[in-house]
């Protein structure tokens, strides 16, 4: 089977896909402790196991619906169809907002219509599809039980802690590591901000986001409603007469594709973390305008940018939409630094988010720089908020100058290797 994204997806039927995430595990090192969690995972997971989630609810580990499950006491929900991921390399991520969603409205439809039958959760016997059974869970009590995500986390408790894997990022390696608590935490602060709400009431809305999502509809995603989205770039090296091009498996959109969509959800601003690739009248001639903030070969974004980044989200009337070359790497980056400025978020919070609104986004070097970058960034949002809140708008560049200095405090240096710009870690204890 092949997704979208032109990566192959494993069956849901078989312990292969297992496999293919001990090999990311492997490209780590053969002492990596997660190796041992994962093999140790794949050895414990029995078919037909049990796991109690409430008195009415409990998880199934299995591959098909045993006979003595009848219909009269007990109603089946079979999870596959809410399991779905599409890897970009070694990565194994979250499943996205939209299985979350369906399943959240399929379950309180299923409950609301068997409220006398005990209700059976599916899951294949996987160590990947268990995990993301219990973050599918916990986040139906986020969402739909107003829980927090410790009552969520313990709602699953008896499901092995050592059958739940966490999450790969999007590298060949697969080098860093979020547990789906994270992911819950980063749920949890998003349904209090009330960013799902739209979807969770408006099947448009929902429709909306699974349209724009697909690769082949413009790989668009937004990540806070009426402020951030998040797609790859645009490009206007597009054959006369196209609007869009496929290339290998990756499908290219020519700008004027691009302007109906962005249009039609009142995006303001473009930012361009990448060199350019289109020429930027297509948008400024309707109304929208074009910031370049160009990264150059850095894997993360600099201090400067950052804050320039971070003030025009804070002061723009629409949606900000923000792209470099996949819209996967930086740009999930420097929007995890505004998630952790001004929206309360910790770094591994905002991964979680921006990966279930954005699959694959935010790689390894760039998820340590944001964990390493977490309390400055806080920081640095306060006293942003602070200044804006006591001095008008034209205190801007005291507002950048004392952010700047809070920022560059932090256990992070850049180094001038014009390839990579690698970041040291510089330990203050």
């Amino acid at each position: 089977m092949v997704s979208e994204r032109g990566k192959k997806v494993t069956s849901r039927y078989d312990n292969s896909g297992e496999e293919d995430f001990l090999h990311g595990y492997r490209e780590i090192g053969s002492e990596s402790p997660s190796l041992l969690l994962l093999e140790q995972a794949i050895q414990e997971i029995r078919d037909g196991e049990m796991y109690p989630i409430s008195p009415k609810i409990f998880l199934l580990a299995s591959y098909g619906i045993p006979t003595q499950y009848d219909n009269s006491r007990y109603a089946i929900v079979d999870l596959d169809e809410f399991l779905v991921y599409f890897p970009f390399a070694q990565d194994f991520g979250p499943v996205d907002a939209s299985c979350i969603i369906r399943f959240c409205q399929s379950l309180t439809r299923i409950l609301r219509c068997h409220s006398n039958k005990t209700i059976i959760l599916r899951s294949p016997p996987t160590a990947a599809s268990i995990t993301n059974a219990v973050l599918l869970i916990g986040a139906y009590e986020i969402l739909c039980q107003s829980s927090s995500c410790r009552e969520a986390c313990l709602s699953c408790r008896s499901v092995p802690s050592s059958l739940l894997l966490p999450y790969l990022d999007a590298t060949r390696t697969g080098s860093c590591l979020l547990p789906h608590k994270h992911v819950l935490a980063g749920l949890q602060k998003a349904h209090e901000q009330g960013w799902l709400e739209g979807m969770m009431t408006n099947v448009w809305e929902l429709e909306e986001y699974e349209h724009y999502a697909d690769p082949l509809n413009g790989d668009i995603n937004v990540i806070i409603p009426h402020k951030l989205l998040a797609l790859q770039s645009p490009t206007d090296r597009i054959p006369d007469g196209q609007e869009w091009t496929d290339e290998g498996y990756v499908r290219k959109f020519h700008p004027k594709f691009l302007l109906r969509a962005f249009q039609a959800m009142d995006v303001k601003c473009v930012v361009r973390l990448n060199a350019s690739q289109y020429d930027p009248k297509i948008f400024t001639d309707r109304g929208i305008q074009v910031v370049d903030l160009f990264c150059s070969d850095s894997p993360v974004p600099s201090t400067q940018i950052i804050f320039r980044f971070i003030q025009l989200v804070e002061k723009a009337c629409g949606l900000v939409a923000v792209h470099c070359d996949n819209g996967l790497g930086l740009t999930g980056c420097i929007i995890g630094t505004y998630l952790m400025a001004m929206r309360g978020f910790t770094a591994k919070e905002a991964v979680g988010w921006i990966r279930v609104m954005r699959p694959g986004s935010v790689l390894g070097a760039q998820q340590e720089f944001l964990e390493s970058h977490e309390h400055a960034m806080q920081r640095a949002g306060m006293v942003m908020e602070t200044r804006n809140e006591k001095i008008p708008g034209e205190a801007e560049e005291a507002v950048s100058l004392t952010s700047l200095e809070v920022l560059q405090s932090s256990p992070w240096r850049r180094q001038t290797n014009p390839s990579l710009a690698v970041m040291d870690l510089i330990d203050h204890h």
